[in-house]
């Protein structure tokens, strides 16, 4: 892989993460602040701000830019009113000793961009609540800068806490960024499919796009848990309770903030939460949707591969007036795997079967067909032992 870490691709290359980081970039370009409203469980934050920082150091050439941490969770720990005024604690966390003392009072604002006190400095502020959000973005909406000369700010905003410019894509000096406009299930998925082709090159492709769409729905588009689960996977661990189960233990505080409103919150049910919770009811329900992607497809697809193999006999049935579900079938293409299984165990007066599959191994595809596409229609899944045999059938029986 040409990129340091799977962190790293994700940000930079994947279509969706990758635009957010375009659009960030842009913001800043266009010598606005940005604030960028994201899931509380953020895939790799740190390595986002990095392809960020690298890309806005690339493209206004600027080496000399710094990208520096507010974290307000950590200062109000300290300091209960720590940013009630944040012109002033930027003054004093940025200013040299001597600007500091020469502030007299007024605009603290135009005080910092005088002194050159923010100058290449994009300050990125993470860990906002309700109670300071407003004051830093109205900070942010008089901060009339020149661009990275004066300093720019990223303002983080957990998806639960609704900043006052989320009402327009742009406000004056500030862009919105929505991660959610921006990442989905797709991007997850697509992300998830590549690692998996990367690094498990020896599985089938039916059986990486089964784990991709798992792992989707699963881990609830966080992928940085995805990737831990694919690790666990290559690492012999074929069981996903147990892989959870570690998962959620290396990471004690990921899906652990309750945040209604947040689409990737454990209210939402985030894996880990889940995990903790002891609910592997809602984790089978999301591998459920997986299989309903993927092999519910491809049971229709091998039903009629079947019917149409069998088409004579069949037609030779419903001229004798096949019926199912108490109406007339008048197409072989129509007949399902449960009435399959009826007219092979079904005998006529004669003793005769009124549907003789001559192959062994057909009939015991049929039978499981039959009992796979019973459990996911009634919203159970099908057992790991079921999801091997589906998949041993290769791809191209379903295209030839």
């Amino acid at each position: 892989m040409p990129y340091a870490s799977w962190a790293e691709y994700w940000w930079d290359v994947v279509t969706g993460p990758s635009g957010l980081v375009a659009q960030v970039v842009e913001g800043l370009e266009q010598d606005r602040s940005v604030i960028l409203r994201v899931p509380r469980d953020l895939p790799w934050r740190h390595e986002m701000r990095n392809v960020i920082s690298t890309r806005l150091q690339g493209e206004l050439e600027a080496t000399n830019l710094v990208v520096d941490d507010v974290d307000v969770t950590e200062d109000l720990a300290a300091n209960a009113d720590a940013w009630s005024d944040v012109g002033r604690g930027l003054l004093d966390r940025y200013a040299l000793r001597d600007a500091r003392l020469d502030f007299r009072g007024g605009d603290v604002a135009r005080y910092l961009r005088t002194k050159g006190v923010l100058a290449n400095r994009v300050v990125w502020v993470k860990g906002l609540d309700a109670r300071v959000l407003p004051a830093w973005e109205s900070f942010c909406q008089a901060w009339h800068s020149r661009g990275l000369a004066d300093g720019l700010f990223v303002v983080e905003v957990p998806f639960d806490v609704r900043p006052v410019t989320s009402e327009r894509k742009t406000s004056g000096s500030v862009t919105m960024v929505d991660y959610a406009a921006h990442v989905n299930d797709y991007s997850a998925q697509l992300f998830c499919g590549t690692m998996l082709d990367a690094d498990a090159p020896d599985l089938s492709t039916v059986r990486k796009r089964y784990l991709a769409a798992v792992l989707t729905h699963v881990c609830h588009g966080d992928v940085e848990t995805a990737a831990l689960l694919i690790d666990r996977y290559q690492a012999g661990e074929r069981n996903l309770r147990p892989a959870l189960e570690s998962v959620a233990n290396e990471l004690p505080l990921r899906g652990s903030a309750p945040a209604a409103g947040d689409p990737h919150s454990s209210a939402s049910g985030h894996p880990l939460a889940a995990v903790r919770r002891g609910d592997w009811s809602s984790v089978r329900l999301r591998v459920w949707q997986a299989q309903l992607e993927v092999l519910f497809p491809r049971i229709e697809a091998e039903r009629l591969r079947i019917v149409d193999t069998l088409a004579r006999d069949l037609w030779h049935l419903i001229g004798r007036g096949l019926t199912q579900y108490d109406v007339e079938v008048t197409n072989p293409r129509d007949v399902e795997l449960g009435t399959l299984v009826f007219l092979m165990a079904k005998r006529d007066g004669d003793g005769e079967r009124l549907l003789y599959v001559h192959d062994s191994g057909m009939r015991d595809r049929i039978h499981l067909l039959r009992d796979c596409r019973n459990l996911l229609a009634h919203g159970d899944c099908c057992s790991p032992q079921q999801v091997d045999q589906l998949l041993e059938v290769p791809d191209d029986i379903y295209t030839s």
